[in-house]
């Protein structure tokens, strides 16, 4: 089983972690996010190939000091054992 979880790393908070089934929602829930944090314009959506490398599906940095949200996918096992 696949999942999509967003980590929100913001300098002022503790790292949220966010699951979600379906990739199409981990990613809009995270771009609104960013753009609803974004207060001065420095949104930063551009995935490098290193974060690509990484496994990141989406990556946006709403702030010079580095706060953002990356939503990665992961595969889980969904047998209860």
């Amino acid at each position: 089983m696949k999942i999509y979880i967003a980590i929100w790393r913001d300098r002022h908070s503790d790292v949220g972690v966010y699951p979600f089934s379906q990739k199409i929602s981990a990613i809009k829930w995270a771009k609104d996010k960013v753009k609803e944090m974004d207060r001065f314009g420095d949104l930063n959506e551009t995935l490098t190939v290193p974060m690509k490398t990484c496994g990141w599906l989406y990556y946006g940095c709403y702030s010079c000091e580095g706060d953002c949200i990356i939503v990665v996918e992961k595969q889980i096992d969904s047998e209860i054992k």
